[in-house]
């Protein structure tokens, strides 16, 4: 999920990785400009039929990113079939998003499914009784939207290890 676009709108080129040779090798980069720095366009363009392209020659970021999943299933704290069955689970939930999505606001069924997610954020943002309309129209899409990103975010953040404690 991390190369489908689903987490990242962008992976940064680390220094001392070329712009050009991502470029070259087919990557879709753009300029981040609260960053100031450059990154590959997610979804990935050498992510494809769910798989990396270019596995053996990937990014940096992309080879040391490490979602709190995989920690967990790295570190011994959970085995490999719960963490899939819960892989399973996320893209069962963006599946039900996509067809929701579909239905309520049909406009945005094209976007990947973190721009629909915030486009519908941007909707958010109305007030008064056309904020109401709007939730009342797609509660359920909005709803589903709000579990998903719990879920999302209870499985999928980057993994940060614990800062050591200071002796008292």
């Amino acid at each position: 999920m991390c190369c489908d676009g689903t987490l990242f709108g962008g992976i940064p080129i680390k220094k001392g990785e070329s712009l050009e040779e991502f470029q070259a090798a087919g990557y879709s980069t753009f300029w981040q400009e609260e960053k100031e720095i450059h990154a590959l366009v997610q979804p990935c363009s050498q992510y494809r039929d769910c798989k990396c392209q270019a596995y053996a020659d990937r990014p940096r970021a992309c080879r040391y990113f490490e979602c709190q999943l995989y920690a967990r299933v790295v570190g011994g704290e959970m085995e490999l079939e719960p963490a899939v069955e819960i892989v399973e689970r996320a893209r069962d939930q963006q599946a039900l998003l996509k067809k929701l999505i579909a239905e309520h606001l049909p406009d945005l069924s094209e976007l990947s499914l973190r721009e629909a997610l915030k486009r519908i954020d941007e909707m958010l943002e109305a007030t008064g009784d056309e904020l109401v309309e709007f939730q009342k129209r797609h509660g359920r899409l909005l709803v589903r939207a709000l579990a998903y990103r719990q879920f999302r975010r209870k499985h999928f953040r980057r993994y940060r290890p614990p800062e050591p404690r200071g002796e008292n």
